[in-house]
């Protein structure tokens, strides 16, 4: 009977750390229509699948700089939270010529509705155009840059939040 309730303290205590120490991300501020947009530096493309260091050129005043800078993994123009880790093992990235197309899956300690607002904000600043989506229990964003696709979604499961980020080719490139 010891032996029981001092496992239920561990595994308590546990999930109350755990929970404690998880973070939320602020969305970015809205973006403003008076200014020009970021430019991102052209890196080299790296194999090792590490994100690219954000290189940008600041053009506009400082409101349209993104609050905590993102990381850039293979597509260069889809910011990522820094606190959402990617899954090597359920990723995969496509590359035809100049253009890539595939799936990142990611996983944080994050609130999916910041998450959803920081994806709202942060892709448009990248050009990209908000088609459709819905929100909460499992978030759909659908975003159009040609000459292609982006479907996000995100969902939480148990201690984490999880991100999938599919790039596809639009009609017209197929």
């Amino acid at each position: 009977m010891k032996t029981k309730n001092i496992l239920l303290f561990m595994t308590i205590s546990i999930l109350i750390i755990g929970c404690a120490s998880s973070r939320t991300v602020p969305p970015p501020p809205p973006p403003t229509s008076s200014g020009q947009p970021l430019t991102i530096s052209q890196a080299p493309p790296d194999s090792t699948n590490t994100p690219t260091p954000p290189a940008y050129s600041q053009t506009s005043s400082p409101a349209q700089s993104y609050p905590i800078t993102p990381l850039f993994y293979d597509f260069e123009d889809i910011p990522i939270p820094q606190e959402m880790d990617i899954i090597n093992s359920e990723s995969r990235v496509f590359h035809m010529g100049q253009f890539k197309a595939g799936v990142l899956v990611f996983k944080g300690r994050v609130e999916p509705n910041s998450l959803v607002d920081f994806f709202q904000v942060a892709m448009t600043k990248e050009k990209w155009q908000f088609k459709s989506g819905f929100r909460y229990n499992k978030s759909v964003l659908i975003f159009e840059k040609p000459p292609k696709n982006c479907v996000i979604i995100i969902y939480p499961k148990l201690f984490y939040t999880y991100l999938e980020i599919y790039v596809a080719p639009s009609q017209s490139r197929i």
